[in-house]
């Protein structure tokens, strides 16, 4: 983790042997970009389905875009993800392999990970037990779940 950190605020110093102390202490130092900093540590050692370092890092500080980036991906993966149970339902496993190869680059944005898997049976699916994969989709329906309620928890002012 101490590596990931001190990389990201472009330090070149080994991270073999960082603390957290040494870490906080380093973000203390800089002037610039301190709360979004703060905020990437505090959501990297939260236990959460889901890791917004490659968001803050797109966001670039800006909260406007961030508050733009959270909601488009609210919903449009909201969307995908009630489509996709839809295909599933209808058997459509042609739909459900489109509809997550869509909503992967999404979910690696956000880091999800733990969905990893998951979307890639979904989107190969053929020759695949139909009710191993609605298994999958269910999977995929409660962790996507977890994942906007911990948004909605993080950032309530977004999601009014």
């Amino acid at each position: 983790m101490c590596k990931i950190l001190i990389i990201m605020i472009g330090l070149r110093k080994s991270a073999l042997k960082c603390s957290v102390k040494n870490v906080i202490m380093i973000f203390f130092t800089l002037d610039k970009s301190l709360y979004i900093y703060l905020k990437l540590f505090r959501a990297m050692s939260a236990n959460k389905p889901y890791n917004l370092t490659t968001i803050y890092a797109i966001s670039d500080n800006n909260p406007e875009f961030l508050e733009k980036l959270l909601l488009v991906f609210a919903d449009a993966v909201g969307n995908d993800v009630t489509a996709l149970k839809v295909a599933a339902d209808d058997n459509d496993w042609p739909e459900v392999g489109q509809l997550a190869h869509k909503i992967k680059p999404s979910l690696s944005h956000f880091g999800v990970t733990s969905l990893t898997d998951i979307i890639r049976g979904l989107e190969h699916n053929s020759g695949t037990d139909p009710a191993y994969l609605k298994a999958m989709v269910n999977q995929l329906d409660n962790v996507m779940n977890n994942v906007m309620m911990g948004l909605k928890e993080e950032f309530p002012d977004v999601f009014k």
